[in-house]
């Protein structure tokens, strides 16, 4: 019984010791991407783009850039900024490199003659009603309306993922 319990013992330390080392290699993988995010724009839209596709991670970038980002759009409208300036400047506020790299791409589209909505819409990134409030806005002539909007959204959006994130901790 006793030669048993040694075993268990030496089995369980064994266990302890690979989950050690696996946490501390965890933790050094963590630290090495996130140095070369910090060094190398490609690596930084490799793993972005990597970042934005995991459930829970990914929504709540997606969330918290589009709050950055809409909020950028409607100051800069209501200041009077030409849309596309408003565009490629708000471009600059968000954090995730494929986030930016996507408003980008509706910069250069609707810079090409393209609808603010369709736009949006071809980037595949924004959710259907993001979308429907560009059109239906795009139509009445109030995109800076639209914006307003999206940014009340998103703000409690964000409220709402901060709100759960407390509660859960």
């Amino acid at each position: 019984n006793s030669l048993e319990i040694r075993k268990n013992m030496d089995n369980l330390k064994d266990k302890i010791k690979v989950g050690i080392v696996s946490i501390f290699m965890l933790i050094i993988c963590l630290i090495t991407l996130f140095v070369m995010h910090k060094r190398s724009e490609k690596v930084a839209f490799f793993i972005d783009s990597v970042l934005i596709k995991i459930p829970i991670v990914g929504k709540y970038i997606l969330i918290r850039d589009t709050n950055d980002f809409v909020f950028s759009m409607k100051l800069l409208i209501s200041s009077f900024y030409p849309f596309l300036e408003s565009l490629k400047l708000s471009a600059n506020v968000v954090s995730n490199m494929k986030y930016k790299a996507t408003i980008l791409e509706v910069f250069k589209s609707i810079q090409a003659g393209e609808l603010i909505s369709d736009s949006f819409e071809k980037v595949k990134l924004f959710p259907n009603y993001f979308v429907t409030w560009i059109k239906i806005a795009e139509k009445n002539g109030d995109v800076e309306g639209a914006f307003s909007q999206l940014y009340d959204y998103y703000q409690s959006e964000t409220l709402n993922i901060a709100t759960g994130i407390a509660i859960s901790v």
